[in-house]
């Protein structure tokens, strides 16, 4: 059933759980990237790759309180920027926690899907100019947008909950 939700024809990307996270921070960039990645998974998947990666970036950047298109560094390195803010930098994990290094390892592999994110995009999404281009197979196309959908909504909760405290 779960395989059905995320990868078959016809079925869409579970956005509710970030739209919801980003209701609590009132940034209308986060749901039009959600809903060009809802309107764009089945018609163009070029733009729901391109807006999965844009939603990551607006993500951080609010994390981070960077305004407007430009700041300094790649996504990873706003991403690793967001982990120490958020306190989920892997080298701070305590010694003494329990499953230590694999909270660490981890944390160290959030970056692996926003590099994935990144690079997919950059290959097959929208963003770079390109006159021959290739397409990507739709459940690999759903993979990255579920991926971008899930470290996203990740760091908005996060994000909530240290606002909160």
């Amino acid at each position: 059933e779960l395989h059905a939700e995320l990868y078959e024809v016809g079925s869409t990307v579970p956005l509710h759980e970030v739209e919801e996270a980003a209701s609590h921070f009132d940034v209308l960039e986060l749901n039009k990237h959600a809903a060009r990645i809802r309107m764009g998974i089945r018609e163009d998947p070029e733009q729901a790759i391109g807006s999965a990666k844009e939603l990551l970036e607006t993500v951080l950047k609010l994390i981070l309180g960077i305004d407007g298109e430009h700041s300094e560094g790649d996504i990873q390195t706003l991403l690793r920027r967001a982990q120490r803010e958020l306190d989920l930098d892997p080298h701070s994990v305590g010694e003494s926690i329990p499953g230590r290094d694999t909270i660490r390892r981890t944390l160290s592999n959030l970056g692996q899907i926003v590099v994935g994110v990144a690079e997919i995009r950059n290959l097959y999404g929208t963003g770079h100019g390109r006159h021959n281009s290739a397409e990507l197979e739709l459940t690999h196309v759903r993979l990255m947008v579920n991926a971008a959908i899930t470290l996203a909504t990740f760091l908005l909760e996060i994000a909530l909950e240290r606002s909160v405290e």
